[in-house]
């Protein structure tokens, strides 16, 4: 025979009553247990108690969580989420060889100026590659800045001899930036070499731009980002659950 104490015996018997008045004031146990979950899951982001912002993940309120279970598809952005979102320039090439005043620096130089009027992470790939081989933040003058989703930008640049030397200071450059479609809407052949030229960095996952002056496409930048470590353990896990998987990218099927 087990012999309780009488302060086990006075707390189970308190702890009886507490579960009874519970389940009369609330018969559904959930009646507590869901805003409380959906508190702590969703509560603010400067709230270290709060698990999803914890764990950077930001949710709206209580539907969109519960919704969640319904989620059979799951579409990632890449540069920045799949990638770590800070791409680099691993290889540049030039088309051109009849022209010996448009060097790989001096396409280097116009195309950070041109890029300067952007935030877009491959943008900023470009710029800091300029910095680094020209050693300053200074670039050009950027003008009729106009960059058009999912192809690329187009603007004219001027100013470039703070980077290198020009003959003529005042000379402006049209600039496109961009990729294959881009190109050929403004009546630039891509030929199968530079295709295949893209194509050697695209199968290897990196991105590969076109840079047009003056209206000839002359030279390409192959950028490349890091994955991040917990993407393909993330891609998997979701998988093995069921979930499919969509990976939303603007540069190029492969």
């Amino acid at each position: 025979m087990t012999h309780y104490s009488q302060s086990e015996i006075v707390f189970e018997l308190a702890f009886r009553y507490s579960i009874t008045v519970l389940s009369v004031a609330c018969p559904c146990a959930l009646g507590l247990a869901t805003p409380t979950a959906v508190m702590v899951a969703t509560g603010n982001v400067y709230d270290s108690d709060c698990v999803g912002a914890a764990s950077g993940i930001l949710i709206k309120g209580g539907e969109p969580l519960e919704l969640a279970r319904k989620v059979r598809t799951i579409v990632f952005d890449k540069t920045g989420t799949i990638t770590k979102g800070k791409p680099s320039v691993i290889d540049k090439q030039i088309f051109i060889e009849d022209d010996d005043h448009l060097t790989l620096d001096r396409m280097l130089a116009i195309a950070a100026t041109a890029e300067s009027g952007s935030e877009h992470p491959l943008a900023l790939a470009i710029q800091n590659e300029c910095k680094q081989k020209f050693r300053t933040e200074q670039k050009g003058q950027c003008l009729d800045f106009k960059a058009t989703w999912g192809y690329g930008l187009f603007a004219r640049v001027t100013g470039i001899d703070c980077l290198i030397p020009e003959s003529d200071t005042q000379r402006s450059y049209t600039v496109l930036i961009g990729n294959r479609e881009w190109m050929v809407r403004h009546n630039l052949n891509v030929s199968d070499r530079i295709d295949r030229a893209m194509s050697i960095h695209e199968q290897d996952g990196h991105t590969a731009v076109l840079v047009g002056i003056d209206n000839k496409l002359v030279g390409m930048f192959a950028i490349a980002d890091e994955i991040k470590p917990t993407a393909p353990l993330t891609i998997f896990a979701l998988q093995s659950l069921g979930l499919h998987t969509i990976l939303l990218t603007g540069d190029n099927i492969k």
